[in-house]
């Protein structure tokens, strides 16, 4: 028996221009169902896939879009930093190379 891990990194394959044009433009419109790119159907599984995908995929998708309703209604969200580029550091999960400021207005 092999005593190998097989990973699959999200974060480096969204960034490859065969599956994803401009990859590496900000587009998260890419990702609506409407919208014109076509994109691969594995090129992004953050649930998994198959009998092995999570089981709560529904609900976190549900209370994510909620949390970001209520968050965009209730409140205007800007960030202090006057530089907008932020790098991204590859670990495990692809994570800002240093902190992110927001700060949240009432609306």
């Amino acid at each position: 028996m092999f005593k190998t891990l097989v990973s699959s990194f999200g974060s480096v394959i969204s960034l490859n221009e065969k599956y994803f044009k401009n990859a590496k433009i900000f587009h998260p419109e890419r990702w609506l169902r409407n919208s014109a790119e076509i994109i691969h159907p594995f090129a992004s599984l953050p649930f998994g896939y198959g009998p092995r995908m999570c089981p709560g995929r529904r609900l976190a998708i549900q209370e994510m879009l909620l949390l970001l309703r209520q968050l965009l209604c209730k409140f205007q969200i800007k960030s202090p930093d006057k530089d907008v580029n932020l790098g991204m550091v590859y670990r495990m999960n692809r994570i800002p190379e240093r902190p992110v400021n927001l700060y949240f207005k009432d609306k």
